[in-house]
């Protein structure tokens, strides 16, 4: 497991350039391995913390449990 931060350094030292990254996925919801919200209630609540990280709020925008990046190798320059 990495931070955002230190995959993109990792994505840096292979040679690659960062086009684009997402961080995402909130829930399931459990305590101790047992659901606390209904299935309803989970995907709502990840709904509006997904939208909240889009938008950059402090605290959410690194917490989902996914991040996806988009790398591509850099163009030569001659």
């Amino acid at each position: 497991m990495h931070t955002r931060r230190e995959f993109d350094r990792l994505i840096s030292s292979l040679g690659l350039e960062k086009a684009s990254g997402a961080i995402f996925g909130f829930g399931p919801f459990t305590f101790v391995g047992r659901k606390v919200l209904p299935d309803r209630a989970g995907v709502f609540l990840h709904r509006k913390l997904q939208r909240m990280c889009d938008r950059g709020v402090p605290g959410l925008r690194s917490a989902g449990s996914q991040y996806l990046v988009l790398a591509r190798k850099p163009a030569d320059v001659a």
